[in-house]
């Protein structure tokens, strides 16, 4: 098995709400811990913490490097992205490419 340590994610805020601590601390969870899977990086226990100026997370036995990939892997990610397999977050947001109208073009 890989080597693996405890890994303490901290994150400080603004002052937030107390009673949207708990909706906040486990959405962080939730997103950490998909990231955590999607790097392939394997874990142990979860726990959160939220206080008015902190969202936290302790996970257990975190793997302190990811999985080899081949790079025939790699390249078939990349090639998904590009045929439009997935859009990012990045690419939901940016506006669609103008069209310049005719009128645009000097015609008419």
């Amino acid at each position: 098995m890989a080597e693996s340590a405890d890994l303490l994610f901290e994150l400080g805020t603004e002052e937030l709400p107390p009673v949207a601590l708990k909706k906040l601390s486990e959405a962080l969870t939730a997103s950490f811990v998909t990231g955590l899977e999607r790097a392939g990086l394997a874990h142990g226990a979860v726990t959160p913490y939220a206080t008015p100026r902190r969202l936290a997370l302790l996970v257990e036995g975190c793997s302190l490097s990811q999985p080899d990939l081949r790079l025939s892997d790699v390249v078939l990610q990349y090639r998904r992205l590009r045929q439009g397999g997935h859009a990012t977050r990045r690419h939901r947001a940016l506006p669609a490419p103008a069209v310049p109208s005719p009128a645009n073009l000097g015609a008419g």
